[in-house]
């Protein structure tokens, strides 16, 4: 059955069967790509109004689009009348919503994220976290919808909001940039770039650490990046990126006893983890072969990669090593994976393992 475009009611816009996510016709999904009109998270204009109106008015589950030049509300037939009154108010008030409150509206000469200069006037980030981001957006799923960036961006802002470590907030603030830019990229939708720099400025400032401030253990560190992960495996992990959420149900459909970022037992005298560990045989210890999927390309990434794979030769530990760059193609590098896995289980350990689920 068609879908109703949330603009004028028309049918929505399809291509080879499939209809647009945002469900827009072919008219108003053109006039979005061309920048005529703009989709308006509620979220934003929310702040202040009854959480009981917001429950029973449904009225997040609404976008709000107008005309990028009279900035009209486009959809008021199909949106609560509440929502068009609230959104009505703030856009005739004349006040910027996403006005940079520490620099008075000024354009911004500091990463909103660390504080260091921006590579350029204006940009929202620095070099080094913009290069994070953009490592965050490899590993997210391009084909997410709308409703699930804003999901995964909701969540990791309650998360961050939680965090102790304050270099952990840092990292994950850049992910909750990342989150909103892919999702303005996969889906044409603002909300979450409309918001992001605020959002993150608000999470920066309350979770800055004063010189009081007790250094927060390394265990309750890693507590707090577990939670920033927002991708569920079929068998319940949740892993950091779209491409561990392939590798992890590879492992669980070819029937592969599998553990996620667990500690490398030979590494007695250092705190590390892997990404997986595939035990083989459980003597004195366990025994395995352990899987490193290298996502990211930030220097303090790699710095923490060479000092692992250094130590992974030392103690002579088999690992298999997974490329960012390596083709995605699941039939094909699933096989390859699974072959691997059985060669290296075979040369050190004398045998390949079968569970059963």
């Amino acid at each position: 059955m068609a879908e109703k475009c949330p603009i004028c009611g028309d049918t929505t816009s399809s291509w080879m069967g499939n209809y647009r996510k945002d469900k827009l016709c072919k008219k108003h999904a053109s006039d979005l790509s061309h920048g005529k009109i703009e989709v308006l998270d509620p979220a934003v204009y929310l702040d202040g109004v009854d959480d009981n109106d917001v429950i029973n008015y449904n009225l997040l589950d609404y976008c709000v689009y107008i005309d990028s030049k009279t900035r009209k509300i486009l959809n008021e037939k199909y949106i609560p009348t509440k929502l068009f009154k609230i959104v009505s108010a703030a856009l005739n008030s004349k006040i910027k919503i996403n006005e940079n409150a520490n620099t008075g509206g000024a354009t911004r000469t500091t990463c909103v994220v660390c504080g260091n200069p921006t590579s350029k006037n204006g940009h929202l980030q620095c070099r080094d976290c913009y290069y994070e981001t953009m490592d965050y957006m490899d590993g997210l799923n391009k084909n997410s919808r709308m409703n699930e960036f804003r999901e995964y961006y909701f969540n990791l802002k309650d998360v961050i909001f939680r965090m102790k470590n304050f270099d952990s907030v840092q990292s994950n603030c850049n992910k909750l940039i990342a989150i909103a830019l892919q999702n303005q990229q996969t889906n044409s939708d603002t909300s979450l770039v409309d918001r992001v720099e605020r959002d993150v400025e608000k999470l920066i400032e309350t979770k800055r650490p004063n010189e009081h401030s007790p250094e927060v253990p390394v265990a309750v560190t890693e507590k707090d990046e577990s939670k920033s992960n927002i991708y569920p495996t079929i068998d319940g992990h949740m892993v950091k990126s779209s491409m561990e959420q392939v590798i992890d149900d590879i492992l669980w459909s070819a029937n592969i006893l599998h553990a996620y970022e667990q500690p490398i037992n030979e590494f007695v005298n250092e705190r590390k983890k892997c990404d997986w560990f595939i035990p083989i045989t459980g003597t004195n210890i366990n025994q395995g072969i352990y899987i490193e999927y290298w996502g990211m390309k930030t220097q303090k990434y790699l710095d923490d990669r060479k000092e692992k794979e250094l130590l992974y030769k030392k103690y002579d530990v088999p690992y298999i090593g997974i490329e960012k760059d390596d083709p995605k193609d699941t039939h094909s590098f699933r096989n390859h994976l699974i072959q691997e896995l059985q060669r290296l289980s075979v040369n050190v350990y004398g045998f390949m393992p079968k569970w059963k689920k």
